[in-house]
Formats: C-alpha cells, sequence, structure tokens
C-alpha cells in the first residue's frame, strides 16, 4: 500500500515510516535492517551483510592501518611468533625503513591488536633503540620519525625503556641529545606531516618515574592522547612510584606470569597489553 509518515521520523539519526497495511518500517541508514510493527507481533527482517560491511560499521578500527615504535617491546619477539599471519604487515631495518612481511612475524601487542581488527600493521620496534640520539641506540629522533608510512590511521610511540642513558633535559629543550628535547624534535614534524593521523604515546613501565612523567608531559604540551597504565588502573606493569606501592607479591606474581625476563613481556603478556592498548585506541 501507500506509504505515510509517522510522527517518529528521524528519532536516532533512523528513517520510519507506515503503510496502510498497520505496519511501520524502521530503516537503519541504508545498513537495510527493517523492524516491521503491527498489531499481533514484532519482527526483525535483516538483509546480510557482508562481512566487511558489519565489522566497519560496527568496529571503528576495522581495516584501518596502524603502526606502533618502539624498542624490542614493541618488536615482540619474546610473544611468540606465526609464519600464518593473515593480515599484511610490514617490519623496519635497523634505519627504519619498512619492508612487508612474508615469512615469520612476531606476535607482539601492535600485531594482535591489527589482527584481530583486519588492520594493516608497520612494526617499528628495533630492540635496545632509544627516543634520543644515543650512540648506537638508533635513536627515534635522529632519522627514523621520518620514515613512518603516509598513510598511517595510528601510530602509537612508546619509548622511554632504554633513554636512562640519555640526559632527561627539560619540557623546554630543543635538540635531541635529552629525552625531552627529542619529543620536541619529533613531535611538531609529525603533526605537520600526518595531521590526520591519531598519535597515541605509551607511558613506558619500566623506566624510572621521572622518564614516565616526561612521557606524559609532551603529551599535554603537544595536546595528543596518552595511555599510561599506572592512571588507568592497571597493576599488571605497575612499577614503585611516589603515589603507587603495589605489594611486593603481587609484582613477584605478575613478573613470574606475564614476564620472559624483567621487561619483556611474554605472550600472555603481550595478549594483556594488547587489550588494555587496543581500548585506549577505541576511545
Amino acid at each position: 500500500g501507500s506509504t505515510t509518515s509517522v510522527p517518529f521520523v528521524g528519532v536516532g539519526g533512523l528513517e520510519i515510516s507506515g503503510n496502510t497495511n498497520g505496519e511501520v518500517e524502521l530503516d537503519a541508514s541504508n545498513k537495510q535492517d527493517v523492524i516491521v510493527f503491527n498489531s499481533d507481533e514484532f519482527e526483525v527482517e535483516t538483509t546480510p551483510e557482508s562481512p566487511s560491511e558489519v565489522n566497519t560499521f560496527r568496529n571503528r578500527l576495522f581495516g584501518k592501518v596502524l603502526c606502533c615504535c618502539g624498542d624490542s617491546i614493541t618488536v615482540g619477539a619474546q610473544g611468540g611468533s606465526t609464519n600464518e599471519s593473515k593480515i599484511t604487515s610490514y617490519s623496519c631495518d635497523m634505519s627504519g625503513n619498512f619492508s612487508l612481511d612474508t615469512g615469520l612475524v612476531w606476535m607482539s601487542y601492535g600485531w594482535r591488536i591489527a589482527n584481530r581488527n583486519a588492520m594493516t600493521y608497520y612494526n617499528g620496534g628495533i630492540g635496545a633503540s632509544t627516543m634520543a640520539d644515543v650512540t648506537d641506540r638508533h635513536g627515534f629522533s635522529v632519522t627514523r620519525y621520518t620514515k613512518l608510512p603516509a598513510n598511517m590511521d595510528y601510530l602509537l610511540l612508546f619509548f622511554g625503556t632504554n633513554d636512562y642513558l640519555a640526559t632527561l633535559g627539560t619540557i623546554t629543550d630543543t635538540t635531541n641529545d635529552t629525552f625531552y628535547g627529542a619529543w620536541n624534535v619529533v613531535m611538531p614534524y609529525l603533526i605537520d606531516q600526518h595531521p590526520y593521523t591519531k598519535i597515541g604515546l605509551i607511558v613506558p613501565y619500566k623506566p624510572n618515574a621521572n622518564i614516565r612523567q616526561a612521557v606524559r608531559d609532551i603529551s599535554n604540551k603537544w595536546g595528543v592522547a596518552v595511555f599510561d597504565m599506572l592512571q588507568a588502573g592497571t597493576p599488571l606493569f605497575y612499577r614503585k612510584e611516589a603515589s603507587v606501592d603495589v605489594d611486593s607479591y603481587a609484582l613477584t606474581k605478575n613478573q613470574t606470569n606475564y614476564f620472559a625476563d624483567e621487561s619483556h613481556p611474554n605472550s600472555a603478556g603481550h595478549v594483556l597489553l594488547a587489550d588494555m592498548i587496543e581500548m585506549f585506541l577505541s576511545t
């Protein structure tokens, strides 16, 4: 029969209409989900969609491009490996140049996030590397930050674990020989060259409190998001700070269950990191 409007048109961004048969149809923004009301029953009629349509509609990470840069924690060798990766992924050499993975890949926290969400993944981790320019440490602030993929949707920077080798410096430093200064070299470049990339900083769990606070300070200075396990209430990766004093028994058990050594998460640790960071990316 003919279709006429009803008073609920536009509720929740959905189109609702009625017809002469006493039915009301709801069009869910071209997703072809139709809810039919009549005098006797409530029924949902769904036209099947392709998996990509469903995932894009419900998951903002699906099919995006994720790049994670850092040190050996980001490399993820202690997190396990696979020869059967179903996603397109890239790894970088010691100079920060990326190449397509064609065999074994490390199942790092970043790879696990990408794999769950059918993302393209760039692993920009280099073992023992720093943010600052430290001799033989492949500092990210030297040239690596200029070699990132142009199509990144998300960029995570997880540095500081090895930057005890550099001078901390101050928030006003502008040269990459200090930890603060290295960030102040990198951040304006990334903001200028990748204006639509969602950038996130990860506060490292291993270094001293001054380095962790520096990452928080840089986040505030440059207006980018920060994932801080201490402030997020995640006791697994706690280390003692002035405001946090986790019981030694809990620290020992967490170390045994989730770490391959003093610093590097094992497979279970990378799974947990991936779970927490994925929630951060999704907010």
